[in-house]
């Protein structure tokens, strides 16, 4: 009987001991999946719980196994925990080399059954795209035309699968450049795919914008860059309005030079070139070529117009320009003649004070005439030398009243 009661006591103690302290862990084991080379993933929680009546002391929490160096630890101290009370780590998970990677996690306590391991894993990628060209450039582009389509070539160089969700374009004119071969698609190591990308601008300009693919590559979204120039022609006509002066009628003007010419980026093509309005038979224009008629940029067209009256007082008509200028496809330009007041003609005063004075000769004068001796005509000879100062006759006249005087004398 003692035997047994000493035997059922010492299995009783065995009982009390086993329930005094106990370590449960939560999870048991933990797998991280796949992550980039190089790229952490977040770190997962380990929860330690005392399961028996008596403090539980963690004396330490290790890595080991075949590749510790690939997991980390955090919150990993020592410490002791209550009865039925809890205590957590971390466990982290950054691959240093592409393939599987495992490692152990050791936990060493007071509980009576040893160190708890806890097994952890996960695989190192390479997911890597290669996208060509870098850059997308269309150059200049007219305005509400399509461009040809450039391709980008976006291919899987890495060790594992590449799955794309989407291709699309981004930034301030993004509606200007449309993406072709966009869809979701996995692309196997050193497979490729070809996405196509259009420009329509809708101003003149340069015109941005970048082109976004999201994937599960390790770098995560890719931009290229993609611009081009919105381009358009500029009708010009010089001078405006053509003025052609003041012409008597059934007399033909001086020809005035007249040029039409494109300041754009792009062709002009002029569609139509005719003379209306009021008077257009009055005004012709040499050299009027056939159209259509393509100026390219800074291209030029010389005319000549000229201006017949058919009938007097002011005449006008207008020069009317059809083209593709997407601001002005109808240019118009006054002529006109006869239109102004000409310039003013000298008047009969102007004339008399601007031409020199008769000479008045001492035989033309009565008063002179009727003179004897050297006594008379004083006067007269003052008033004939004022007539030829007046005249312009300075030295002239007075040469001759000199001689006059002394032949008198």
């Amino acid at each position: 009987m003692l035997a047994v009661a000493g035997a059922g006591c010492a299995l009783l103690l065995s009982g009390v001991a086993s329930a005094a302290s106990g370590l449960s862990v939560s999870p048991t084991t933990l797998a991280f999946g796949t992550s980039c080379v190089g790229a952490p993933i977040d770190a997962r929680a380990v929860t330690m719980t005392n399961t028996g009546s008596d403090p539980l002391t963690v004396s330490g929490i290790a890595l080991t196994g075949s590749h510790p160096q690939d997991f980390s630890l955090a919150d990993a101290q020592p410490r002791t925990i209550p009865p039925g009370q809890s205590g957590s780590f971390k466990v982290g998970f950054l691959p240093r080399v592409a393939g599987d990677r495992s490692a152990i996690v050791r936990i060493t306590s007071d509980a009576p059954e040893g160190p708890v391991e806890i097994p952890v894993s996960g695989r190192g990628a390479t997911r890597i795209l290669d996208v060509n060209p870098e850059a997308l450039s269309f150059g200049d582009q007219r305005i509400k035309t399509t461009s040809d389509e450039l391709a980008l070539s976006i291919t899987s160089i890495g060790g594992d699968p590449v799955r794309i969700t989407g291709v699309a374009a981004a930034g301030t004119n993004r509606s200007e450049f449309t993406v072709r071969g966009s869809g979701a698609q996995t692309l196997d190591s050193g497979e490729d795919a070809i996405v196509t990308v259009a420009f329509r601008p809708g101003a003149v300009g340069r015109r941005t914008a970048t082109i976004t693919i999201d994937s599960d590559a390790c770098v995560g979204r890719m931009t290229i860059a993609v611009e081009g120039n919105g381009t358009a022609p500029d009708i010009k006509v010089n001078p405006s309005p053509i003025d052609l002066g003041h012409v008597a009628v059934g007399t033909r003007s001086r020809g005035v030079p007249v040029v039409i010419s494109n300041g754009g980026r792009a062709p002009l093509r002029i569609t139509r070139i005719i003379v209306e309005g009021d008077a257009p038979a009055d005004f012709r224009f040499e050299s009027l070529p056939s159209t259509p008629k393509v100026l390219g940029p800074a291209g030029e067209l010389p005319l000549t117009a000229t201006f017949t009256p058919g009938q007097d007082g002011p005449r006008t008509a207008i020069l009317r320009v059809e083209s593709d200028d997407p601001d002005t496809p109808v240019m118009t330009i006054e002529l006109r003649g006869n239109v102004g007041t000409p310039s003013p003609s000298p008047s009969a005063s102007e004339t008399a004070s601007a031409s020199p004075a008769p000479t008045r000769s001492a035989a033309a004068t009565p008063s002179e005439e009727g003179r004897t001796g050297s006594g008379g005509g004083a006067g007269d000879w003052f008033a004939v030398a004022v007539v030829l100062l007046a005249g312009g006759g300075t030295f002239g006249g007075l040469f001759a009243i000199a001689r006059r005087r002394s032949v008198e004398d």
